[in-house]
């Protein structure tokens, strides 16, 4: 019955990639800038930290202090970060890092449950989709996932509101409601949207059938760190498997103990 998974491979370029030789100084070079970013140091301490020679150690500060990425105390001779450095990092956000911690958890939890799931973060009205393992299984034909912004009313929208604070989520009743009807599941107020919300956080996920696309389910679950909703998870499925109490049993099981994975690594417990 279940169709099978499909490999994700190793693109063109990946493969191309790794038929060169790594280039040791650069690895030597982001080393020592990595160490002077934690703590701060001169080159006795950045050779006892990374192990690279102080030969080297010069002329990779030297290297980095011309080109503007270090900056040099004059009085104790410890180099810094200077400003520039951030160029290394402005187009890498909070939503990107998240995405590249969960999609590893993802391809697990699609292999564990065999039915494909997704990552999505709230944009300010919607929900948008930042990743996905629908291109990996062969369940559903979808559109393009990855930045697409689907409705409140999904079980993913549902997640997200239903575990952020009220002054968070009371603002979005009203979007929530207009999502709500829109989807076809009858016109609701902000009042009676609270009250189904209130529901889900009891439960402790949030489901939706025909939300996005007709004939299929969801079950989501929040990611949360310090009291707040990073992003929502879900995965995807038949109405039949939803509606079938040991399967949904089984697979809400899997995507809270996938939850916890990308908990537990966003709060740096685990590698």
């Amino acid at each position: 019955m279940l169709s099978k998974l499909k490999s994700p491979g190793t693109s063109p370029t990946a493969r191309r990639c790794q038929a060169y030789t790594a280039i040791a100084s650069l690895r030597k070079g982001l080393k020592v800038l990595a160490d002077i970013g934690q703590h701060g140091a001169n080159v006795a301490s950045i050779a006892r930290h990374t192990g690279i020679n102080r030969t080297t150690i010069y002329r990779i500060l030297a290297t980095l202090e011309q080109d503007g990425y270090l900056n040099c105390s004059p009085t104790n001779h410890q180099f810094r970060l200077s400003p520039k450095v951030r160029l290394l990092s402005d187009g890498f956000t909070d939503v990107l890092w998240i995405a590249q911690i969960a999609a590893p958890v993802l391809m697990r939890l699609l292999h564990d449950t065999a039915w494909p799931g997704n990552l999505a973060t709230f944009n300010g009205r919607y929900m948008v989709f930042r990743e996905s393992t629908h291109r990996f299984s062969s369940f559903f034909v979808h559109k393009p996932m990855i930045g697409r912004e689907i409705p409140l009313s999904t079980a993913l929208g549902q997640a997200y509101l239903a575990f952020s604070g009220a002054s968070v989520r009371k603002p979005l009743l009203p979007a929530f409601a207009a999502d709500w009807k829109a989807n076809g599941f009858g016109a609701i107020v902000p009042a009676d949207a609270e009250q189904l919300l209130v529901k889900v956080r009891a439960k402790g996920y949030a489901t939706a059938v025909s939300s996005l696309e007709p004939n299929v389910a969801a079950v989501a679950m929040p990611i949360l760190s310090r009291g707040q909703v990073l992003a929502c998870v879900n995965v995807v499925m038949t109405p039949e498997a939803l509606s079938t109490p040991a399967v949904l049993k089984s697979i809400r099981s899997q995507l809270a103990e996938a939850i916890r994975t990308i908990e537990r690594r966003i709060d740096g417990e685990l590698p």
